[in-house]
């Protein structure tokens, strides 16, 4: 995958700050009992990462 290359937010790759989003998101969802599409989240917090490919 080219978009593992691209740089996000310093040094951290757009892979891997996209991935970390997502789980915050899940995460942070469930600590507040929050009643969301677990796919919709997850891929909402992809979008940066999807933009690239």
């Amino acid at each position: 995958m080219s978009s593992v290359r691209y740089m996000q937010r310093g040094s951290t790759g757009v892979f891997r700050y996209s991935v970390a989003v997502a789980c915050v998101s899940f995460w942070l969802a469930r600590q507040i009992r929050l009643k969301v599409e677990t796919g919709t989240l997850i891929r909402g917090a992809l979008e940066d990462f999807t933009e690239k490919l």
